[in-house]
């Protein structure tokens, strides 16, 4: 996330922050295929396997024990998981998509960078022209 430059005193300061340790941000920058590496569908994650920003909750399904595998009346795999006193109330956790899955490049954080250097060289630019014209 970046901010816009601001005032410190005499100085500008400029905050860009580019984060570290996210494996698939650059599928999010640059786009790419999607394939299954440790197994035979890729397991999407359903709202109630994810967290309220959208992160899957588990790296997983292998790590919940108690998910069931069920077919759709569509025909789509399901991994759900049986919850109450008679395990009757189903809750879908993951889909299965054979793969693979294109994801369309959606960030946009090089376009960003590209316009708030500009605007910084534009700013620096003018400020320097004022000293400089008594």
């Amino acid at each position: 996330m970046s901010l816009p430059p601001q005032r410190k005193g005499r100085a500008w300061v400029l905050y860009v922050g580019l984060g570290e340790g996210v494996p698939y941000a650059p599928l999010h920058e640059f786009g790419g295929t999607i394939m299954p590496v440790k197994a035979k569908r890729l397991a999407i994650p359903l709202p109630a396997a994810r967290t309220a920003a959208g992160v899957a909750r588990i790296s997983s399904p292998r790590l919940m024990p108690d998910l069931k595998l069920i077919v759709t009346k569509a025909k789509k795999l399901l991994l759900v998981r049986f919850i109450g006193k008679k395990k009757k109330r189903m809750i879908p956790m993951f889909v299965l998509h054979k793969g693979p899955i294109q994801i369309p490049a959606r960030l946009g954080l090089r376009e960003e960078l590209r316009t708030l250097v500009h605007e910084v060289h534009s700013s620096i630019e003018a400020k320097l022209h004022a000293l400089a014209v008594p």
